[in-house]
């Protein structure tokens, strides 16, 4: 029998704060302690960080952990990107560099 696919989630913000710093997942991986597979699970909204995990990414990076990562449904993150999007005029959904920094810079005008 094949495995039901779980419902997509958004990509976590802290993903365009590593692109945007020129952070490989790996070094934040190594950084926090934790493997790869796990952190790019992370990033990649598949999985929900734990509380320290979120904490130490949070101070690593310098920012508040509620700027880093959706909360389990993900809704009020997504809420607040497409407020920001649409006000800011940067796509909903970043595909581009450019884009991803865009977003990054506006995240981290919010600290």
């Amino acid at each position: 029998m094949p495995r039901k696919a779980r419902p997509a989630r958004p990509v976590q913000p802290a993903k365009a704060i590593l692109v945007e710093r020129g952070w490989a997942v790996s070094e934040l991986a190594a950084a926090v302690g934790c493997s790869l597979p796990y952190m790019s699970r992370v990033l990649n909204g598949r999985e929900n960080p734990s509380p320290i995990l979120r904490a130490k990414v949070a101070e690593l990076l310098e920012l508040p952990a509620d700027h880093l990562f959706a909360d389990e449904d993900g809704e009020v993150v997504v809420r607040l990107v497409r407020r920001t999007t649409s006000a800011s005029g940067v796509p909903e959904h970043l595909d581009d560099p450019a884009s991803i920094a865009l977003v990054a810079r506006l995240l981290g005008d919010a600290r």
